[in-house]
Parts: structure tokens; C-alpha cells; sequence
């Protein structure tokens, strides 16, 4: 309906005319980037010559430039701000590419030295170091990344070949207790939301029993239950979605994990 591309195009606009995009806390940044790239990519064809070189305009100015000032701690650390960042900034780069190539390049290929950094902490079986919160939070913009890079350039460049990456969702539905609680290790909190990135994950290893949990949770959230929707990103699903009605209860009642943070699992 012409009405949604409508207001798709107003909140596109209303971004780039915000002052800044808070680059003095560069997520914030990240986020608007990734939101403006995909906008500006979705929308295109409602947007007139004038309009698209604004969004563009705002992308470069607002958003990628500012990740080239001073020293972007981020851009080679080993924590969730490492995906965001990078990820943000090169999906962001992508849908630009043909306006602005030479920004684009530079951008993506710091996004492509930056993320293995945080993604060697995956290994060797999936557990996010930095718990299940922040897993939801950093996984969610690198696959985000690895999709679009697959769609512009026919390759992730390996990106989702790092050991432990596409185990990490077995990590998170083994630590999500039958309350619906989280093991909240590290900088988590304790309960568990809408998490569009495991769509992705059982769409790639084409299982859809990964969704028996997450499923849950999305009935939930469709019935607008406090706090269960993770509503930033519940776009992505209608993208991901194609393993959703299959999903069937998982028979395997134990599990283990090593690497920065061991944790074992075990159900009756």
C-alpha cells in the first residue's frame, strides 16, 4: 500500500535532518547508518533525485565520515561495539556504492579487516563471551552485514566461515532456561526477547527445530506482551523467515561448549 512507502520515506527524511547522529557514541551512529542504508535501498524507487541525494548526503556527512575522525577504538576490538559499528557502517556503505564508490570501498574494506577480530571469539562452539544480550545485539548487525554484502557482492568474504559463528544459536537456545529466562552471564539481562538473528541462522543451516524457542517468543510478541518484543528488528523476520512453520520441539537434552566462557547445559 502506498501509504507505507509514504511514511517509510518521512521517517527516511526526518533522519537526515536530525543536527548529528551522536557520533561521540558511535553505536548510536551505527544504528542511524544501518536504518538510513536500508532506507535509502528499500525506498529508492519512491524517493525523487533530489531526496536521494539528501539521504546520501546524510549517510556520508553524518554517518561515515565521522567514523574517519580521530580514533575509532571500535573498528579492530574484540566486543559487541566491533559488529555494531563496522556492520552499521557497511551496510550502510553497500546501498550508497554507486553514488559514492570511493567512501563506500574504503568503509567496506575496514568493515571486512575490523569484524574477524570480534568473530574469532565465537569460537570454537558459539558462546558469546559477552552473553546472550549482547549476542542478540552484535550478531544481529553482522549478519544484518553478511546479507547485504551476499546480495551486492555474491560473498560474506568468509565472514560467516569463522569457527563457532553458526553454532552460536545452539549457544543461545541451550542457555535459555524453560521460563524463558536467560543464563544472563556477563553483561546480560535476564530475559530473553524477540531475536530476529536466529531467522537468519536457521534459514542458512536450513533447521527449522532452531525456531522451536524463538517461536514462542514471536507469538508472544504478536500478542504485544510487556517486554518480549524486540521491535527494531522485527522487519527482518518477514525477510528470513522461511524455516518459521516447521519448527519441532528439540530432542537433544544436553549440551557443552568451550572457548572464552565454557558453559555446559542439561534438561530432564
Amino acid at each position: 500500500e502506498k501509504k507505507y512507502a509514504e511514511g517509510g520515506v518521512a521517517v527516511l527524511l526526518a533522519a537526515t535532518k536530525i543536527p548529528h547522529w551522536n557520533p561521540s557514541h558511535y553505536l548510536d551512529t551505527a544504528g542511524l547508518c544501518l536504518a538510513t542504508g536500508l532506507g535509502y535501498d528499500w525506498f529508492y524507487d519512491q524517493l525523487t533525485p533530489a531526496q536521494r541525494e539528501t539521504v546520501v548526503k546524510a549517510i556520508v556527512d553524518k554517518g561515515i565520515e565521522t567514523s574517519f575522525g580521530g580514533r575509532p577504538w571500535w573498528a579492530n576490538g574484540k566486543s559487541n561495539w566491533n559488529q555494531v559499528c563496522n556492520s552499521g557502517l557497511g551496510v550502510a556503505a553497500l546501498a550508497i556504492w554507486e553514488d559514492e564508490p570511493q567512501v563506500a570501498a574504503r568503509t567496506i574494506q575496514r568493515s571486512l579487516k575490523g569484524i574477524p577480530h570480534t568473530m574469532d571469539t565465537y569460537a570454537p562452539d558459539g558462546i558469546y563471551f559477552e552473553g546472550p544480550s549482547y549476542w542478540s545485539y552484535g550478531t544481529t548487525y553482522t549478519v544484518q552485514f553478511i546479507d547485504a554484502l551476499e546480495n551486492v557482492m555474491g560473498t560474506d568474504s568468509g565472514l560467516s566461515k569463522f569457527p563457532g559463528f553458526m553454532e552460536s544459536i545452539d549457544a543461545i537456545n541451550f542457555i535459555t532456561g524453560p521460563t524463558g529466562l536467560f543464563l544472563n552471564f556477563s553483561d546480560g539481562y535476564r530475559y530473553r526477547y524477540t531475536q530476529a538473528a536466529t531467522y537468519w541462522f536457521a534459514s542458512r543451516r536450513q533447521d527449522p527445530n532452531l525456531l522451536f524457542i524463538e517461536n514462542q517468543f514471536m507469538a508472544r510478541s504478536l500478542q504485544k506482551e510487556p517486554g518480549s518484543g524486540h521491535y527494531p528488528d522485527m522487519v527482518m523476520y518477514l525477510i528470513w523467515s522461511d524455516q518459521a512453520q516447521a519448527a519441532k520441539a528439540p530432542e537433544q537434552r544436553h549440551w557443552h561448549g568451550k572457548g572464552l566462557q565454557p558453559l555446559a547445559s542439561f534438561r530432564s
